[in-house]
């Protein structure tokens, strides 16, 4: 765009719009045969079961709108397992349904709904909101809350944490509940390298609870030369995690 000013850059906004939809179904049937005797004569019997028959339905939808200023998206991810033999029960599980705004300019961000946990001491995918913001360039405080989805059978833990990131460092501090009772609180910390041929990633998480080691990891890669690379794994950790909901599995304590 040309002005009496001079050539000024026009503000390009997008909308896009992409995603999935897969279909795949299973079946499997088993067939046994056996023979016995019967009336001084050999009997033979066969059975035929139908152990599987089942479509299994996957969607993944993302909407992202891009502008000067901002870089927002809608992301929803489905599986759905129908279970056509009798008596046998159908599944749907919704791994991601959540908004997420980012602004560059200010540099914040925000992303809200179900999602999966990206560190900072959350353990796994859960319903809540995740928030963000730049202090500095090389300082970024982090916020999380929400509540825990893939925990099995009774109450769902809730949980809420804060961080920091310095430049490869992250430092965290996270408390959980569940029912009201303390279900874990560790503090911990998250460090990456990255350099030419070379990466490595640390992570310590320690639960003020328990007094306990949760997890203790390094893994990275170094390379050897054109066509050669080593990979190396250290990985101490608490299986499943440190937790009073994860103690009391299989007891009949409430």
């Amino acid at each position: 765009v040309t002005t009496e000013r001079g050539t000024v850059k026009p503000v390009v906004s997008q909308r896009i719009a992409y995603g999935s939809v897969s279909m795949n179904y299973y079946n499997g049937v088993s067939k046994i045969e056996s023979t016995v005797p019967f009336n001084n004569a050999m009997s033979q019997t066969s059975l035929t079961l139908t152990d599987q028959s089942a479509l299994l339905t996957s969607v993944d939808a993302t909407e992202r709108f891009i502008s000067e200023d901002y870089d927002n998206r809608l992301v929803f991810r489905d599986t759905h397992y129908q279970n056509f033999i009798e008596n046998q029960p159908s599944r749907n599980r919704v791994t991601a349904a959540y908004f997420e705004l980012k602004n560059r300019k200010e540099d914040y961000s925000g992303r809200f709904g179900r999602q999966s946990s990206s560190g900072a001491g959350v353990m796994g995918r859960f319903d809540g909101a995740a928030v963000g913001y730049g202090l500095t360039p090389g300082v970024r405080m982090n916020a999380v809350a929400g509540q825990l989805v893939d925990v099995g059978l009774g109450a769902k833990p809730v949980f809420y944490g804060a961080s920091v990131d310095t430049g490869p460092l992250t430092l965290y501090a996270i408390n959980q509940t569940v029912d009201g009772v303390a279900d874990r609180r560790a503090v911990g910390s998250e460090l990456r390298y990255f350099e030419q041929g070379r990466t490595a990633y640390a992570l310590l998480d320690y639960d003020t609870i328990y007094s306990t080691v949760n997890i203790a990891l390094l893994q990275g890669t170094i390379g050897g030369g054109s066509d050669t690379s080593y990979h190396f794994l250290l990985d101490h950790r608490k299986a499943p995690y440190i937790s009073t909901k994860n103690a009391l599995n299989g007891a009949s304590t409430t």
